[in-house]
């Protein structure tokens, strides 16, 4: 025991996302069930560096915050990585011998956890981190609604059988079902399981395949290896020279006979390496392995004197025999079977012959030869005197080219010299232009208003000052240090006058019944050129225009939404209290002195969704005008103010982020404009969510807030991500709190309050399939595995309640009654909601056929429980069996002639008793339909048996016609 407890545990590393820590990473972790790293030595370090900005997770999870990384991330790994190739290779390439074991730096890696992680991008990284399959288990959680979904994806593809846990959702780490911890527990014993079994001197396979024992060396027997390799490659060369089949035979000729040197060249050659490889071999190998040259060479041994006396050089022999292979003369002449030396000589025979008749053709045409060299020599003749005439001409040419290189040269002369006034009279009229202060320009900034004109010359004094800020050069002329003072003076003004004419700008902000955005895009962004200016140029001043406007902003969009909420209030509808519960009974839980709320103006709201689906049609519309809405007295329920509360701070602050961005060209004022107004809607959400038991209204809010993540993403606007999900963080604890009330209501309700004598449907019962109805409606677009596994659990509690009010009846046929009402009007509330039943209801319709099938056997055995006894113990014996008492015509006739007196007056008051005890009247009547029709079955059956019992046919004048009761079923089945 004290061993097992003082074993080192595998250690995790656990390393936390961007600009967060290892304290909130420990967190999130923690909402899994702890026995699956139990076994592990979980360890959440800090990142090294402490963040460099603004972190996603502020306002949800305390600071500091850290990151890995404050540098090329990607060059640093890629040199990293690739010197830890370098090294791992030059490791394998030398093999230390020590106590017979390969030594190694650090242990290898034995697990990898993900969480929507992603491969490295660098070409260079990937090269070498992907080359090959990762054989390290590993597990990948991906959400579907994760932006990294696909790069999880492909990272989980470079490792070898990787376990891919999916869940819904998004870029975070997720909640586990029961099915997921399992799963990752089994994995986890799985890896450790495996490490104990390597502990214990198990063989642990490597990457490479081979086992830990196969690396081992024993000293001494390196060397041995060594020559085994070295014998296998001799072999090798052996088996591959005796294979070599491409004997054919193609060397270098001299003149005509190239093709008959080839070939003795080959023969000589190719019976040197017979010979060698003769007296190595046996002669059954070379049979084999070796072509018999014998057929094509024929004698070698006359040649060789020949091939001797050649200067032979076998340099490139092979190539060429590579080069012949595939030559179809070659291959011809081999599969022929013809001696080299007999196609040699007739090759030398057709080569003489070919010469003595080209002779013959040459003495033919020797008159027109002789003809034709005339004709050459006259042309030569007339060239020569064209040679001379255009020689001279090409003397007067010469002359000529002489003088225009003169003249080209003094006109490239003449246009370097204007090129080079040209160009210093440029860098003149730019220098002065430059630095030279109009009187125009002075006036404007000096007495001008602030308008387009002025912008523009600001635009150019700008630029003058930036030049000589810039210009080396120009800070060395003398010029400058005339002009410099002025251009100063002028800086000042200009700040002086923007700084003045932008602040008030920014007070005409602050002026109630002010239309922020028009003035916003209609005056101050037409001066962003001011706030540009002075960033450049006064930055002091700027910094106090930025904290001006940021807390003018700041106040005004506080003051604004305060206002706003305040009137929304007012318009509040109340849903539900904390009493107002699946399994409480509201009609007794007021009494004399209690203090009873009024009545609610819309109960049903409380479990059925109803219309207020149609708040997630509404996502577009604009937010709800308080005045005109309590104009007309109307109230509404707390997700359509939800509603309107923050697509009112969507708009506004998607309208302040762009214009922040352009005005101030920095995205981070907003931030720090909108802490007022985070913290009055968030004062606002924090005293409303405590008191709200509407866990319909809940769910509404929490899919209100996953569509308008899906408008700021659509929007390309990031600045309320942050918000948004906290927003989702606490909307989802205070469901499941409702929720968990919901299912306690119905575990421990008091089943003699609720028990009513009345087999009709029980209101806890519509409640509870309204409730579901609603949550299944609001799920199906979201597929939330954890809002199922949650209904499954109200759905057996809300089974046991009901077994338990059934069984307060009496008499069997009452419970039966009771739970098939209720059975059918849960199924009927859940296919009005849609299509989206599933498990539950079809659990439902199970339940409803077995208690269906049940009642028609108590209907019928209520009124026929004589010939339903008899048959099904007496009708399946033959009659001619060897029973003890055989079934006599007595014992049947009774039976059927009861039936045949009242069968008709049964199903009369059958059908009556259907009626009275079934809400649903369709359902009545196929209940009545399924007993008539088992009524014909047994009949039927007893009909049958009456027929092979002896003297049967006496009571055939009683028993009743198959059609006739046919003929009654249909009459009642024509009623509905």
């Amino acid at each position: 025991m004290a061993t097992a407890e003082n074993e080192k545990k595998m250690k995790i590393l656990c390393l936390h996302g961007f600009r967060t820590s290892g304290s909130f990473l420990q967190k999130q972790i923690s909402k899994w069930d702890p026995s699956i790293f139990s076994q592990f030595d979980l360890d959440f370090p800090d990142g090294i560096f402490p963040a460099g900005g603004k972190s996603e997770i502020e306002g949800i999870f305390p600071p500091p915050y850290f990151e890995w990384f404050q540098f090329n991330k990607g060059a640093t790994l890629s040199a990293l990585l690739l010197g830890y190739q370098a090294q791992e290779t030059l490791k394998k390439a030398n093999v230390v011998m020590k106590q017979g074991k390969v030594l190694k730096e650090h242990p290898p890696f034995k697990l990898f956890v993900s969480v929507s992680g992603s491969k490295f991008r660098d070409p260079s990284i990937c090269d070498v981190a992907y080359k090959d399959t990762i054989k390290v288990k590993s597990v990948h959680f991906i959400g579907a609604k994760d932006w990294l979904k696909e790069p999880s994806e492909e990272l989980a593809t470079a490792f070898q059988n990787p376990l891919l846990i999916r869940h819904p959702q998004g870029h975070t780490v997720p909640r586990l079902d029961e099915a997921t911890t399992e799963q990752l527990r089994a994995w986890a014993t799985d890896i450790l399981s495996y490490d104990k079994k390597i502990r214990n001197g198990g063989s642990r396979e490597l990457e490479n395949g081979e086992t830990k024992e196969d690396v081992e060396v024993k000293p001494g027997e390196v060397s041995n290896k060594i020559d085994i390799i070295q014998d296998q490659q001799h072999d090798g060369v052996e088996t591959k020279r005796k294979k070599e089949v491409e004997v054919m035979a193609q060397q270098k000729q001299k003149k005509q006979d190239q093709t008959v040197v080839k070939s003795r060249k080959s023969a000589a050659f190719w019976t040197q390496q017979m010979a060698t490889t003769t007296e190595a071999q046996s002669n059954n190998e070379i049979a084999k392995n070796v072509f018999d040259l014998g057929a094509f060479v024929g004698d070698l041994g006359a040649i060789e004197d020949d091939a001797a006396s050649d200067d032979i050089s076998l340099e490139g022999l092979e190539q060429e025999l590579e080069e012949c292979k595939n030559d179809d003369v070659v291959t011809n002449i081999l599969s022929k079977g013809t001696k080299l030396r007999d196609h040699t000589k007739g090759v030398e025979n057709n080569l003489r012959q070919v010469e003595l008749d080209s002779i013959q053709d040459y003495i033919k045409e020797s008159d027109n030869l002789v003809s034709l060299h005339e004709q050459i020599r006259d042309c030569d003749t007339i060239l020569s005197q064209m040679e001379t005439l255009l020689s001279g001409f090409q003397g007067e040419i010469g002359s000529i080219s002489s003088d225009i290189k003169i003249l080209q040269e003094k006109s490239m002369d003449m246009g370097l010299k204007l090129k080079n006034r040209k160009a210093a009279e440029s860098k003149l009229a730019r220098f002065v232009e430059d630095i030279i202060v109009p009187p125009r320009m002075v006036d404007i900034i000096v007495d001008g208003e602030v308008n387009e004109e002025y912008l523009r010359t600001l635009e150019i004094l700008s630029k003058k000052l930036k030049i000589v800020e810039a210009d080396q050069l120009i800070k060395g002329s003398k010029a400058l240090k005339d002009v410099q003072p002025e251009l100063e003076k002028l800086r000042q003004k200009a700040v002086s006058k923007v700084f003045d004419f932008i602040v008030q700008k920014l007070y005409a902000l602050r002026k109630p019944k002010t239309n922020i955005q028009i003035l916003q895009q209609s005056v101050l962004l037409k001066y962003k050129y001011v706030i540009s200016f002075l960033k450049e140029h006064g930055k002091e001043v700027y910094i106090e225009v930025r904290a001006a406007y940021i807390d003018t902003m700041n106040k005004v969009l506080s003051a604004h939404f305060r206002a706003y909420i305040q009137a929304l209030e007012k318009l509040q509808l109340d849903i539900a209290t904390s009493s107002d519960l699946i399994g409480v009974d509201t009609t007794r839980s007021t009494g004399l002195f209690s203090s009873a709320r009024g009545p609610l103006k819309n109960k049903s709201a409380v479990f059925a969704l109803g219309e207020r689906i149609n708040i997630l049609k509404e996502m577009d519309q604009p937010a709800l005008i308080p005045h005109i809405a309590e104009a007309s007295s109307q109230k509404y329920p707390y997700e359509v103010l939800f509603r309107s509360l923050h697509k009112l701070l969507m708009d506004t602050a998607t309208s302040e982020y762009l214009f922040s961005d352009d005005f101030f060209g920095e995205e981070s004022i907003f931030y720090e404009i909108f802490s007022g107004p985070f913290a009055v809607v968030d004062e606002h959400f924090n005293s409303i969510l405590p008191n709200c038991y509407d866990a319909i209204g809940l769910m509404l809010m929490i899919r209100i807030i996953h569509q308008h993540q899906l408008i700021m993403s659509r929007r390309r606007i990031p600045c309320l991500d942050s918000y948004l999900d906290k927003v989702n963080i606490s909307l989802w604890p205070r469901f499941k709190m409702v929720f968990d009330l919901h299912l306690s209501s119905l575990r421990n309700a008091n089943v003699k309050t609720l028990w009513e004598d009345d087999v009709h449907p029980h209101y806890v019962m519509r409640r509870y399939a309204e409730f579901t109805a609603s949550l299944i409606h609001l799920n199906v677009e979201y597929g939330d595995g954890q809002l199922e596994l949650n209904m499954e659990r109200l759905r057996m509690a809300i089974d046991d309640l009901l077994m338990k009010l059934a069984k307060t009846f009496p008499k069997p046929k009452q419970q039966i009654v009771f739970l098939i009402n209720n059975y059918d009007m849960t199924i009927a509330v859940l296919k009005e909601a849609g299509p989206e039943g599933g498990k539950i209801q079809l659990h439902f319709e199970e339940l409803l056929k077995s208690n269906t099938s049940l009642f028609v056997e108590e209907l019928l055995l209520e009124h026929f429980s004589d010939l339903i006894k008899f048959v099904k113990t007496r009708a399946s014996e033959e009659p001619g069996s060897s029973t003890e008492k055989p079934i006599t015509v007595a014992e049947v006739e009774t039976i059927v002639k009861d039936f045949a007196s009242r069968w008709k007056a049964a199903i009369e008051l059958m059908h009556k008793d259907v009626i009275t005890s079934f809400s649903n009247f369709l359902c009545g009547m196929e209940i009545l339909r399924a007993a008539l029709t088992q009524l014909l079955l047994y009949y039927t059956r007893l009909s049958d048996t009456i027929k092979k019992i002896v003297g049967g046919s006496a009571l055939n004048k009683d028993l009743v016609s198959i059609s006739s009761i046919m003929y009654e079923i249909r009459k009642y089945s024509r009623t509905f």
